[in-house]
């Protein structure tokens, strides 16, 4: 909207807008001049810029027009009305911005490492219990003690462990620690070592022993030095992760000894107080019968029984008798290998011993027993002899006469015995009184005139 005049004798052009307008901050054709004539000699001088309030600008004309600026506050020789930026484009293309954020490209990408918790370049780690930021909770573990073994030297401790261990010490009282071995940490390869009451474990490979819970290892030990066994985790115990990490970790458990010492004050000892109350004693000497070495009686052992046929061995026979048959009886201190004697008052029928080979002699009433195996009688009481005999009417005597007994001892000896003994033999059943036994009677009664037994006779009006 701005009116052009030009003063053609003095080559003035001027231009101005009557309503005040003004011609924005850029570049362009300010105006197009119409020369006559040939414009080649046609220069520019003597140019005024002004501003709405007629204030005179600091601009400058030359052939290829007016320029001015009305600020280079970046000296970068671009005015600022005309600058694309009126400072500088950071990294991301920004006029006069702070580059990308940290840790960030200028699209927003993360380029560091993101932590366990998101962020982008944050400190967040994870801990050896696998927790974000975590407070190593795992790290925690327990020691008991398990099955305790006084008279075989061992002790289980048991353990609890929330993750994995590569390394324990502990302390164990009253005992004299000898090593360790077997458990969780056996199959880890651990070695395990005493020290005083200390046990210390850890593996030269760092190996560890798994999270869960068993046992850790098994102590031996060589005697008990107290009343008590206590676990503790003592002075300098700990227990570790494979990263040195300790663990928050408890210790207990105890073994009541008391009462276990054996007569010389060992524990678990097998020292015990002879027959003659002497601790660790022999007892009674060989050959003695008491504490104060006294001697058995010759042929007799302590209790008074008799051990030397040749000196004190004795047996003794008895009979008992029923009218046909008798049991012969004996009582010997010594076995008995073979017997005789002679047998009267009755007429033998059979004799039975348990010396197999025993005969007799019904006319002689000899008998004789013997077992050709070697076969004896034991010592003590039993049978000798079963006899039988014929029943007799009105009874006999039966008499052993002549008896002789013998054992096998000291390759045969005949022992002292009683020479006979008798006993009375009850008569048979003779209902008739006719002196013969109803068992062998032809007729317990009488024959009649006709010879028949208990018979009627000849019957009247008979003739025979």
């Amino acid at each position: 909207g701005f009116t052009v005049s030009t003063a053609g004798a003095t080559g003035v052009v001027i231009g101005f807008d009557f309503s005040g307008g003004t011609i924005p901050a850029g570049d362009g054709v300010l105006t197009t001049l119409v020369v006559q004539g040939d414009p080649s000699g046609l220069t520019l001088s003597s140019g005024v810029l002004s501003d709405s309030a007629g204030n005179t600008l600091d601009a400058s004309l030359d052939a290829s027009g007016f320029t001015y600026c009305s600020a280079d506050a970046d000296a970068d020789g671009t005015c600022d009305g005309l600058d694309d930026c009126v400072g500088a484009f950071d990294e991301c293309g920004v006029c006069n911005g702070d580059g990308p954020v940290e840790n960030f490209d200028c699209d927003g990408n993360c380029v560091v490492d993101v932590d366990c918790a998101g962020e982008c370049g944050g400190a967040a780690a994870e801990d050896d219990c696998g927790v974000c930021n975590g407070d190593n909770a795992c790290h925690v573990g327990s020691l008991t003690l398990g099955a305790f073994d006084g008279p075989g030297g061992t002790l289980e401790v048991l353990y609890d462990f929330g993750s994995d261990v590569a390394g324990f010490q502990f302390e164990v009282s009253g005992l004299t620690l000898t090593g360790g071995s077997g458990g969780a940490a056996g199959d880890a390869g651990f070695e395990v070592s005493t020290g005083g009451a200390t046990v210390l474990g850890f593996s030269f490979d760092g190996s560890t022993v798994s999270a869960g819970s068993g046992v850790l290892t098994v102590l031996s030990f060589s005697g008990v030095t107290s009343d008590s066994t206590e676990l503790s985790m003592g002075t300098f115990g700990a227990v570790t992760s494979s990263n040195g990490s300790t663990f928050t970790t408890s210790a207990s458990g105890s073994v009541d000894h008391s009462g276990s010492e054996d007569c010389a004050g060992v524990y678990y000892g097998d020292t015990a107080v002879d027959e003659c109350g002497v601790c660790g004693g022999s007892g009674i000497a060989e050959g003695a019968c008491d504490c104060d070495g006294n001697s058995p009686t010759q042929g007799f052992d302590c209790s008074g029984a008799c051990i030397d046929a040749l000196v004190c061995g004795s047996a003794t026979v008895s009979v008992s008798a029923s009218d046909s048959g008798a049991t012969v009886s004996y009582s010997s201190n010594f076995d008995i290998a073979g017997f005789q004697f002679e047998v009267s008052g009755v007429n033998l029928s059979e004799v039975i011993s348990g010396l197999a080979d025993t005969q007799f002699n019904s006319e002689s009433g000899m008998v004789i027993g013997f077992d050709f195996t070697g076969a004896t009688l034991p010592a003590g009481d039993g049978v000798l002899a079963e006899l039988t005999y014929d029943e007799i009417a009105g009874g006999s005597t039966l008499v052993l006469s002549d008896i002789t007994v013998s054992s096998s001892v000291n390759g045969g000896i005949t022992l002292p015995s009683n020479s006979d003994t008798q006993a009375d033999v009850p008569g048979c059943v003779d209902q008739d009184v006719d002196q013969l036994c109803d068992s062998s009677d032809d007729c317990v009664g009488a024959f009649d005139e006709c010879g028949v037994c208990n018979g009627d006779g000849i019957a009247d009006d008979a003739c025979d």
